[in-house]
């Protein structure tokens, strides 16, 4: 009988042997004992490894429960935050708005300011020039009043023998005077 033979016949007649003959039954479990694990043991090591995994499981499920906590106030937060950046955005709006306006109506005042002091400015540029030509016209009109008079004094005075140096001299020291008191002119 081969190799082959001897398998077939064990695998064929070893189940029979081993309901039949309790002590072959035995020889067969204490050298297979060695190799493998005993039903009671193999099932406290099958209840070890479930009870951990239901261990893992529970501890899983509890970080998972911290996890879904931490994430519900994030996005708790999160919510908070965007309102309070809209909140901003629109308190940053109305601000920007308000400073616009107010810049708006500081540049109108100030171009009204301008306009009004432009005005003022021309105005007593205007008046500047008046009352500097006042004085020239004025003082044209005396020089142009004493030659009338001084050639009409001339005329007086040598139809009457008056020296018209001393008439003249004596027209112009008072008119000099009227002139200093009454316009501040001074006439050399």
């Amino acid at each position: 009988m081969n190799l082959v033979e001897v398998k077939e016949l064990i695998c064929h007649e070893l189940p029979y042997i081993l309901q039949t003959d309790r002590t072959f039954h035995y020889v067969i479990q204490d050298m297979l004992q060695e190799k493998f694990a005993g039903k009671q043991k193999t099932e406290d090591r099958f209840d070890q490894v479930l009870a951990e995994i239901r261990d893992l499981r529970e501890e899983s499920q509890r970080k998972w429960d911290e996890s879904q906590r931490r994430w519900d106030e994030q996005q708790s937060e999160i919510r908070d935050l965007r309102e309070d950046t809209k909140a901003n955005q629109v308190e940053i709006r109305a601000m920007r708005e308000e400073s616009q306006r107010k810049w708006d109506e500081q540049q109108s005042e100030n171009r009204t300011l301008r306009e009004e002091s432009q005005r003022k400015w021309d105005e007593q540029q205007s008046e500047n020039r008046a009352l500097r030509e006042e004085p020239q016209q004025i003082l044209k009109e005396v020089q142009l009043f004493i030659r009338k008079y001084d050639s009409s004094i001339g005329a007086i005075g040598s139809r009457w023998g008056l020296s018209a140096e001393r008439a003249e001299q004596s027209f112009r020291s008072a008119l000099g005077s009227i002139l200093e008191e009454s316009f501040g002119v001074r006439v050399g």
